[in-house]
């Protein structure tokens, strides 16, 4: 039987695992902040329906921007952000009703409108039915 050097013993030492102990403690905190999140999302579906709304708006506006510097203008639909040599998105997401955003070149607010109907699905509307866009993107 050999005895072990001092490098063995604290290489041995240094190279052990989490203990049952810890890895509970750390299941116990994620499980804690999993639901507090979903409590909160989950208590307010319909805002976070208008949030991931205004982010895929933004994600376009992003997209169409980029599209403008390399083409000197702006896209006449969105599918062009998907097509050509330069894929600008992967894909054009669906609002989060699972409706199209509408697109217009040129826009009546700006250079161009790109946005949701809302809740409703129709033009216009009030509190969770009022449309997204990209020109009331900072209210609520």
């Amino acid at each position: 039987m050999q005895l072990m050097s001092t490098k063995e013993r604290k290489r041995t030492q240094t190279m052990k695992g989490f203990t049952l102990l810890e890895i509970l403690i750390v299941i116990a905190m994620i499980a804690i902040f999993a639901t507090t999140v979903a409590v909160n999302i989950i208590d307010k579906p319909d805002q976070a329906r208008r949030v991931a709304a205004k982010q895929d708006i933004r994600t376009i506006i992003s997209a169409l921007n980029m599209y403008r510097l390399d083409n000197l203008k702006y896209p006449d639909s969105l599918d062009q952000l998907i097509s050509g040599s330069y894929k600008y998105l992967d894909r054009i997401p669906m609002d989060p009703w699972k409706r199209e955003y509408v697109y217009q070149n040129p826009g009546s607010h700006g250079r161009y409108d790109i946005y949701s109907y809302g809740q409703d699905g129709v033009l216009g509307g009030t509190d969770l039915d009022a449309d997204i866009g990209s020109w009331n993107l900072d209210e609520d």
